[in-house]
């Protein structure tokens, strides 16, 4: 019964997550977004095959994306799959890029980061 609720869990934190970006029905695979960056009223969806735009606020974005992405900043949610690098105020990405993690997000971001190391065992 528990192994049978588990993998519903995995099943539904995989969905792909449907965007309208630019006119266009987009669907997106979790796995696949890097990071996601507000910007005003523009949501900026960075993934491994290129960028899209849309007006979502992040925290609209936050809950349709798995619990593996964490909010560490007021305009960012990160992938913990692409972060190599994790400090106190910022993760660098695979590719080389630095996303910060604003002091008043920086205890719920340590929480998240360790809980996803325990899933990495």
């Amino acid at each position: 019964m528990l192994s049978k609720a588990l993998r519903r869990r995995a099943e539904r934190a995989e969905r792909p997550v449907i965007i309208v970006s630019e006119g266009h029905t987009r669907v997106v695979q979790p796995r696949d977004v890097m990071w996601v960056e507000s910007h005003r009223q523009l949501l900026c969806i960075h993934t491994c095959y290129g960028d899209m735009t849309t007006y979502l606020k992040l925290a609209q974005a936050a809950m349709m994306f798995p619990d593996r992405f964490v909010r560490c900043h007021q305009s960012f949610l990160v992938n913990l799959d692409y972060v190599t690098t994790w400090s106190s105020d910022r993760f660098v990405l695979t590719d080389g890029r630095v996303i910060p993690i604003s002091q008043r997000r920086r205890a719920e971001t340590r929480a998240a980061v360790l809980a996803y190391a325990r899933t990495m065992r």
